[in-house]
């Protein structure tokens, strides 16, 4: 089935000029186009954009999806380089989930005190 970037942009919560800016960067590479030039998006393609918005909301960069993406477009040899990449980045979002369950206690320490104490000393936290 093929769905309109208005279809597309309801679907995912993300605005279509995100998706046409996504197209332009070379994140889309092939998206179909009507005889008039509109954009048709198949399953693959919603499928692909929810995996760029879920990398970027976690730090990835738009050159790294694209390395990604170039590196899919010249086929099964480039699986390996693919899977470092995303290892690497898999590595760091650990990292940053350790220090993120690290300040959460700290916040929640903190509200703990907060809500012990009726009158906080004059201090820095």
């Amino acid at each position: 089935m093929l769905y309109s970037i208005a279809e597309v942009s309801d679907r995912l919560k993300i605005p279509a000029s995100t998706i046409r800016y996504y197209e332009e960067k070379g994140l889309l590479p092939e998206v179909k186009r009507t005889s008039g030039g509109i954009r048709q998006f198949d399953d693959q393609d919603i499928e692909w954009l929810y995996i760029i918005t879920c990398f970027l909301k976690t730090g990835m960069t738009l050159s790294t999806l694209k390395r990604i993406i170039d590196l899919g477009l010249e086929g099964d040899s480039t699986i390996e380089e693919r899977k470092a990449i995303i290892e690497d980045h898999k590595k760091d979002l650990e990292k940053k989930r350790l220090d993120l369950e690290e300040a959460i206690k700290v916040a929640d320490q903190k509200l703990k005190i907060y809500e012990t104490k009726h009158s906080i000393p004059n201090k820095l936290c």
